[in-house]
């Protein structure tokens, strides 16, 4: 296998486990994904190559009033391309997802 095959087989690894994570947290509840906050993890894709994974959700502008940006970064544990990430985004809300009334906060 040359280096271009190496690397395009890499990149699909990176996207199939990017696509697979960014949909898994856009599915969360509206609840879910306002705690989220910042993750890392280490996965092994079926080729045996092992990804870090970074993902992260937050809202576009002000909570609970705009939409939800949900992302999500791999980056090989080894080889140079270990130093540039592989990337993907979901946003959630608007006219399809409408954002819902913030939770209601109990009383003090």
């Amino acid at each position: 296998m040359n280096n271009d095959e190496t690397r395009s087989s890499q990149k699909a690894d990176a996207c199939a486990i990017l696509r697979d994570k960014v949909e898994a947290i856009a599915a969360l509840s509206w609840e879910e994904l306002d705690a989220y906050g910042s993750r890392v993890e280490e996965v092994v894709a079926s080729s045996g190559r092992r990804f870090r994974i970074k993902s992260w959700a937050f809202w576009d502008m002000e909570a609970w009033r705009s939409g939800m940006y949900v992302i999500a970064k791999a980056r090989p544990t080894k080889g140079l391309r270990r130093f540039w990430s592989y990337k993907d985004v979901r946003v959630r809300g608007g006219p399809d997802d409408p954002v819902p009334a913030p939770p209601s906060q109990p009383a003090d």
